[in-house]
């Protein structure tokens, strides 16, 4: 497993906003090159202040943006190990039963993924009937979008698209990953430092 990155953020101007980390605006011109609708730390939930709200037609997606640096292969233990090492659960406890999804500093390349083109992972988490908090990881998987460029679902959960209209696993078109990638391309481009 590789640990994220202890480089320090650099705050950076985007399309108005100012992002605590060039990741981050890097991320908001993903989204908005995708066409999702977001908001940059909307909330405070109870000490734990998601990185974005994704606006989508059901309940919005809390998102959390961390210096990732995905393994190679989609293993359960691994994923499990980064992104739990980096969530506090407990952090989670009002949103529970809400899914949340986690992206790092490069869109992974998980090998035997349903798609060739994983977004990051997801956390639902539930609470169990003894009080206690369960979880449940996936990997979150980038599909072409119903109505804008892009959308995801899960590889195992419920398969339907996030940000669009609810549409069952036949509705989920799979996408070219030249164009996934010119799209997380375009967004980098789109925040890098361009001096005075």
């Amino acid at each position: 497993m590789v640990m994220p990155n202890r480089i320090a953020a650099k705050p950076t101007l985007y399309n108005g906003t100012r992002f605590r980390s060039r990741l981050e605006a890097r991320w908001a011109a993903f989204f908005d090159l995708a066409g999702w609708r977001w908001e940059y730390e909307p909330v405070d939930l109870d000490g734990w202040q998601p990185d974005f709200l994704l606006l989508t037609t059901g309940k919005p997606i809390p998102v959390e943006v961390k210096p990732i640096q995905w393994p190679g292969t989609r293993t359960s233990d691994a994923l499990e190990a980064i992104v739990l090492g980096r969530a506090d659960l407990q952090k989670v406890r009002d949103v529970v039963g809400v899914e949340i999804l986690i992206l790092g500093s490069y869109l992974p390349t998980f090998t035997g993924v349903y798609s060739q083109s994983p977004l990051g992972a997801t956390i639902e988490a539930s609470r169990m009937q003894d009080g206690s908090l369960n979880h449940f990881v996936d990997i979150a998987v980038l599909f072409d979008g119903l109505d804008r460029p892009l959308d995801w679902s899960v590889e195992y959960g419920s398969w339907h698209y996030r940000i669009g209209p609810y549409a069952g696993k036949s509705d989920l078109h799979e996408i070219d990953d030249d164009r996934v990638e010119r799209i997380w391309r375009e967004a980098g481009n789109l925040t890098q430092w361009r001096g005075r």
